[in-house]
């Protein structure tokens, strides 16, 4: 089971689509499972007017250095990360947005992680977006660095 480090307290009015055992489940041959947390954030507003995050999934690899913060260093903020973020949808949008993510976007997800990288590409902050699209009921896809 992939580990939850955090799990935000979210009105009655909005939902998580997808949990703990169903993103394990669908990532149980990607080669980071066992590296890879989830948090449940709360409350996220909407970008663009009609786009709703529901995950990000990120890959944290920041290099530690003589100017790096000893603190930082001994909470682990320099240490290889892999995570999954996964925000509240309203509870109407619930059973779509989770239809969506089994049949099309854990499925990105999936593919994203397998992917092999260069050395490079593992440097920094990588991250994939995953955003319901509420006017017409589709995800929307972004990696950014």
């Amino acid at each position: 089971m992939i580990a939850t480090t955090f799990r935000s307290k979210i009105p009655k009015s909005h939902s998580y689509p997808v949990g703990a055992e169903l993103l394990t489940d669908c990532l149980d041959s990607v080669p980071q499972l066992d590296q890879l947390n989830v948090m449940f954030y709360g409350l996220w507003a909407k970008e663009e007017n009609h786009l709703q995050p529901l995950l990000c999934v990120n890959h944290i690899n920041i290099r530690e250095s003589q100017y790096s913060s000893k603190d930082l260093a001994a909470q682990g903020f320099y240490q290889d990360k892999w995570e999954i973020v996964v925000h509240p949808v309203l509870r109407e949008h619930k059973s779509v947005v989770n239809s969506l993510l089994k049949t099309e976007g854990l499925l990105r997800v999936k593919h994203w992680l397998i992917t092999p990288r260069s050395s490079t590409w593992l440097e920094g902050r990588r991250s994939l977006k995953v955003r319901f699209d509420e006017v017409s009921q589709s995800l929307q896809y972004d990696e950014e660095r």
